[in-house]
């Protein structure tokens, strides 16, 4: 999807168009527990229901008739959250938790339901930061434009869980409070055997967290600078 770069790289004036392609991905994490292994999918997008979100919206709809080619062209999808899960061999009722660093753009209902539909996932619950929540329920109106309309509307009480700070799932997922890019921004940090591995908006790409290594022209400069 489009994303602001004066929003990426903090103002920074150093790529030569206003918008940077960022890619959405769906995480499926599985560790082991004391009441045996959860799956857990950080980031399940809804692309039809997300194109709602009011920014993006307006981007699509400035193109008239030719707004369906526009849309294909700024927001691609590559996958489906339900096609990822049959290649790896599990099924909806095989996940027990969704959560995301942040809800701005979600519209959870397909996941989870809401008063006319059960929702694709029935056992899983959301994973999310009280003030996340909070702050999406009553939004202030400069947030308006990057929250989906009614996206968490009507979804049963008993399948949220409000998080009061960090917490771990096993041994092999931690969900660590890190607010930024929203006062309830959590990042996710999976121990693998390969490392640890992190995600989180609160930087788009590798350029946000070391810029003085990046290989943007100008970025690298600019991070000396200030």
């Amino acid at each position: 999807m489009p994303y602001p770069s004066k929003y990426a790289f903090l103002n920074c004036k150093v790529v030569p168009t206003p918008f940077i392609h960022i890619l959405n991905r769906v995480f499926i994490v599985q560790v082991d527990s004391e009441e045996g292994v959860k799956t857990i999918l950080l980031s399940p997008s809804d692309a039809e229901a997300n194109a709602e979100t009011p920014y993006f919206k307006k981007m699509i709809d400035r193109a008239g008739p030719l707004k369906e080619l526009v849309r294909k062209f700024i927001a691609p999808e590559i996958n489906t959250v339900e096609d990822c899960l049959q290649q790896v061999g599990l099924t909806p009722e095989d996940v027990d938790y969704i959560s995301y660093d942040h809800l701005h753009t979600q519209d959870i209902r397909r996941w989870l339901g809401d008063a006319n539909t059960p929702g694709l996932f029935p056992n899983a619950k959301l994973l999310v930061m009280k003030e996340e929540w909070t702050a999406a329920n009553f939004l202030m109106p400069p947030q308006f434009d990057w929250y989906c309309p009614n996206g968490l509307a009507g979804v049963p009480e008993d399948r949220i869980i409000q998080l009061e700070g960090d917490v771990m799932i096993g041994k092999g997922l931690a969900l660590i409070r890190t607010p930024g890019h929203t006062v309830g921004n959590h990042s996710f940090v999976a121990h693998t055997p390969e490392g640890l591995k992190v995600t989180s908006e609160n930087g788009v790409g590798p350029d946000c967290y070391a810029p003085e290594h990046s290989r943007i022209p100008g970025l690298q400069a600019n991070s000396h600078l200030w």
